[in-house]
Protein backbone atom coordinates (compact mmCIF):
# COMPACT_ATOMS: atom_id res chain seq x y z
CA UNK A 1 0.00 0.00 0.00
CA UNK A 2 3.19 2.44 0.70
CA UNK A 3 4.63 1.93 -2.60
CA UNK A 4 1.37 1.87 -4.47
CA UNK A 5 0.01 5.54 -2.61
CA UNK A 6 3.39 6.84 -2.83
CA UNK A 7 3.95 6.54 -6.41
CA UNK A 8 0.34 7.31 -7.50
CA UNK A 9 0.93 11.12 -5.52
CA UNK A 10 4.75 10.93 -7.29
CA UNK A 11 3.37 10.90 -10.57
CA UNK A 12 0.23 12.92 -9.93
CA UNK A 13 2.33 15.70 -8.97
CA UNK A 14 4.76 14.87 -12.38
CA UNK A 15 1.25 15.42 -14.67
CA UNK A 16 0.35 18.50 -13.26
CA UNK A 17 3.59 20.22 -13.05
CA UNK A 18 5.35 18.53 -16.43
CA UNK A 19 5.60 22.29 -17.88
CA UNK A 20 7.04 24.31 -14.76
CA UNK A 21 10.39 24.37 -14.93
CA UNK A 22 11.16 24.86 -11.70
CA UNK A 23 8.86 22.05 -10.02
CA UNK A 24 10.78 19.44 -12.78
CA UNK A 25 14.17 20.66 -11.15
CA UNK A 26 13.14 19.73 -7.71
CA UNK A 27 11.20 16.16 -9.10
CA UNK A 28 14.49 15.52 -10.99
CA UNK A 29 16.36 16.03 -7.24
CA UNK A 30 14.16 14.36 -5.25
CA UNK A 31 13.51 11.17 -7.29
CA UNK A 32 16.77 9.32 -6.54
CA UNK A 33 15.60 10.12 -2.56
CA UNK A 34 12.25 8.97 -3.26
CA UNK A 35 13.31 5.30 -4.78
CA UNK A 36 16.16 4.95 -2.22
CA UNK A 37 13.08 5.73 0.69
CA UNK A 38 10.68 3.18 -1.53
CA UNK A 39 13.39 0.48 -1.77
CA UNK A 40 14.54 0.88 2.16
CA UNK A 41 11.01 0.22 3.36
CA UNK A 42 10.88 -2.65 1.16
CA UNK A 43 13.44 -5.54 1.75
CA UNK A 44 11.91 -8.09 -0.96
CA UNK A 45 13.57 -5.72 -3.18
CA UNK A 46 16.80 -5.69 -1.75
CA UNK A 47 19.62 -7.54 -3.64
CA UNK A 48 19.91 -11.26 -2.53
CA UNK A 49 23.53 -12.19 -2.75
CA UNK A 50 26.43 -9.84 -1.73
CA UNK A 51 29.74 -9.52 -4.04
CA UNK A 52 32.33 -10.47 -1.29
CA UNK A 53 33.74 -13.70 -1.16
CA UNK A 54 34.44 -13.69 2.41
CA UNK A 55 31.99 -13.52 5.63
CA UNK A 56 31.39 -9.74 7.06
CA UNK A 57 31.87 -9.95 10.32
CA UNK A 58 29.45 -6.83 13.19
CA UNK A 59 32.31 -7.16 15.57
CA UNK A 60 30.75 -6.70 19.10
CA UNK A 61 33.50 -4.35 20.20
CA UNK A 62 37.33 -3.17 19.36
CA UNK A 63 39.61 -5.75 20.53
CA UNK A 64 41.49 -2.67 21.79
CA UNK A 65 39.01 -2.48 24.50
CA UNK A 66 40.40 -5.86 25.87
CA UNK A 67 42.96 -5.52 28.10
CA UNK A 68 45.47 -7.57 29.82
CA UNK A 69 46.06 -9.67 26.87
CA UNK A 70 49.28 -11.77 26.97
CA UNK A 71 51.12 -11.27 23.82
CA UNK A 72 54.86 -12.36 23.51
CA UNK A 73 57.21 -12.10 20.78
CA UNK A 74 58.75 -15.22 20.09
CA UNK A 75 61.74 -14.22 22.44
CA UNK A 76 59.63 -14.25 25.08
CA UNK A 77 58.85 -10.50 25.82
CA UNK A 78 55.79 -9.23 26.32
CA UNK A 79 54.36 -7.52 23.31
CA UNK A 80 51.46 -4.29 23.05
CA UNK A 81 49.06 -5.44 21.13
CA UNK A 82 47.73 -1.68 20.73
CA UNK A 83 50.83 -0.75 18.47
CA UNK A 84 48.46 -1.96 15.80
CA UNK A 85 45.84 0.60 16.19
CA UNK A 86 45.12 2.76 13.10
CA UNK A 87 46.51 -0.17 11.02
CA UNK A 88 44.05 -2.81 8.71
CA UNK A 89 45.79 -6.47 10.14
CA UNK A 90 45.34 -9.65 8.41
CA UNK A 91 45.40 -12.60 11.24
CA UNK A 92 46.13 -15.83 11.16
CA UNK A 93 45.99 -18.32 14.34
CA UNK A 94 48.12 -21.52 14.42
CA UNK A 95 50.35 -23.75 15.93
CA UNK A 96 54.04 -23.13 16.43
CA UNK A 97 54.30 -26.07 13.89
CA UNK A 98 52.87 -24.36 10.87
CA UNK A 99 51.49 -27.48 9.26
CA UNK A 100 50.66 -27.07 5.48
CA UNK A 101 46.56 -25.18 6.13
CA UNK A 102 48.74 -22.92 8.77
CA UNK A 103 51.85 -22.00 6.00
CA UNK A 104 49.01 -21.52 3.11
CA UNK A 105 47.21 -19.00 5.11
CA UNK A 106 50.25 -17.47 5.71
CA UNK A 107 51.61 -17.41 2.13
CA UNK A 108 48.27 -15.95 1.02
CA UNK A 109 48.27 -13.08 3.57
CA UNK A 110 51.60 -12.37 2.50
CA UNK A 111 50.64 -12.16 -1.37
CA UNK A 112 47.30 -10.10 -0.27
CA UNK A 113 49.27 -7.66 1.20
CA UNK A 114 51.69 -7.51 -1.18
CA UNK A 115 48.74 -6.75 -4.00
CA UNK A 116 47.69 -4.20 -2.16
CA UNK A 117 49.67 -1.36 -4.23
CA UNK A 118 50.30 1.90 -2.72
CA UNK A 119 47.99 1.05 -0.03
CA UNK A 120 50.62 -1.79 1.10
CA UNK A 121 51.24 0.26 4.23
CA UNK A 122 48.16 0.50 5.32
CA UNK A 123 48.16 -3.04 6.35
CA UNK A 124 50.30 -5.21 9.05
CA UNK A 125 50.36 -9.34 8.76
CA UNK A 126 49.97 -10.87 11.99
CA UNK A 127 50.48 -14.34 12.75
CA UNK A 128 49.03 -15.32 16.49
CA UNK A 129 50.91 -18.99 17.76
CA UNK A 130 48.38 -20.50 20.37
CA UNK A 131 51.14 -23.05 21.54
CA UNK A 132 55.16 -23.02 23.11
CA UNK A 133 56.18 -25.08 19.85
CA UNK A 134 59.28 -23.86 18.44
CA UNK A 135 58.50 -22.04 15.10
CA UNK A 136 60.72 -23.85 11.75
CA UNK A 137 63.14 -21.63 10.45
CA UNK A 138 62.18 -22.36 6.99
CA UNK A 139 58.68 -20.74 7.95
CA UNK A 140 59.84 -17.93 9.53
CA UNK A 141 62.47 -17.06 6.73
CA UNK A 142 59.56 -18.08 3.87
CA UNK A 143 57.41 -15.21 5.76
CA UNK A 144 59.47 -12.62 7.00
CA UNK A 145 57.61 -9.29 7.50
CA UNK A 146 54.84 -11.21 9.25
CA UNK A 147 54.50 -10.14 13.12
CA UNK A 148 54.53 -13.67 14.89
CA UNK A 149 53.61 -13.56 18.70
CA UNK A 150 52.54 -16.36 21.00
CA UNK A 151 49.01 -15.75 22.23
CA UNK A 152 46.80 -17.82 24.67
CA UNK A 153 44.18 -19.98 23.03
CA UNK A 154 41.67 -18.73 25.96
CA UNK A 155 41.92 -15.69 25.42
CA UNK A 156 41.56 -15.80 21.71
CA UNK A 157 38.22 -17.42 22.13
CA UNK A 158 36.96 -14.43 23.44
CA UNK A 159 38.83 -11.50 21.74
CA UNK A 160 37.77 -13.47 18.29
CA UNK A 161 34.76 -15.55 18.57
CA UNK A 162 32.70 -14.00 21.11
CA UNK A 163 33.20 -10.71 19.68
CA UNK A 164 32.24 -12.14 15.90
CA UNK A 165 28.90 -13.98 17.80
CA UNK A 166 30.85 -17.51 16.61
CA UNK A 167 31.00 -20.33 18.49
CA UNK A 168 33.14 -23.06 16.73
CA UNK A 169 36.44 -22.73 17.69
CA UNK A 170 38.06 -24.67 15.01
CA UNK A 171 37.30 -21.31 13.13
CA UNK A 172 40.05 -19.64 14.61
CA UNK A 173 42.70 -21.46 13.00
CA UNK A 174 40.62 -22.48 9.70
CA UNK A 175 40.16 -18.61 8.67
CA UNK A 176 41.96 -15.88 7.62
CA UNK A 177 40.65 -12.47 9.64
CA UNK A 178 40.85 -9.08 8.98
CA UNK A 179 40.97 -6.59 11.62
CA UNK A 180 40.31 -2.47 10.86
CA UNK A 181 41.98 0.19 12.55
CA UNK A 182 39.48 0.64 14.56
CA UNK A 183 40.18 -2.84 16.00
CA UNK A 184 36.65 -4.31 14.61
CA UNK A 185 36.68 -7.92 13.12
CA UNK A 186 35.63 -6.94 9.87
CA UNK A 187 35.67 -10.16 7.78
CA UNK A 188 36.45 -13.91 8.11
CA UNK A 189 37.25 -16.18 5.09
CA UNK A 190 36.37 -19.59 4.65
CA UNK A 191 38.50 -22.44 5.59
CA UNK A 192 40.73 -23.50 2.71
CA UNK A 193 40.91 -19.59 1.49
CA UNK A 194 40.90 -18.64 -2.48
CA UNK A 195 43.75 -16.00 -2.03
CA UNK A 196 42.76 -14.36 -5.13
CA UNK A 197 39.17 -13.62 -4.07
CA UNK A 198 40.61 -12.85 -0.51
CA UNK A 199 42.49 -10.34 -1.68
CA UNK A 200 40.18 -8.70 -3.80
CA UNK A 201 38.15 -8.92 -0.62
CA UNK A 202 40.59 -6.90 0.86
CA UNK A 203 41.59 -4.95 -1.83
CA UNK A 204 37.69 -3.95 -1.81
CA UNK A 205 37.86 -3.14 2.16
CA UNK A 206 40.70 -0.75 1.83
CA UNK A 207 39.55 1.19 -1.19
CA UNK A 208 36.56 2.17 0.39
CA UNK A 209 37.85 3.03 4.23
CA UNK A 210 38.79 6.32 4.97
CA UNK A 211 40.58 5.18 7.96
CA UNK A 212 43.59 3.60 8.56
Amino acid sequence: MLIRTSSLSFFSILRKNCLNPVSLTLLITIAPIFCAYILYKNPAYWPKKTSNYGTIIKSRSSIYEYKNLDFKTLNGDLFNFEIFKGKWLILSIDSASCKELCAEKLFISRNCHASQGKNVSRLIRVWLIVDDGTVPEDIIYSFKGTIMLRAQIEQLQKLILWNSELKDISLLTESIWIIDPLGNLTLRSPKNPDGTKLCKDIRTLIYNSHIG
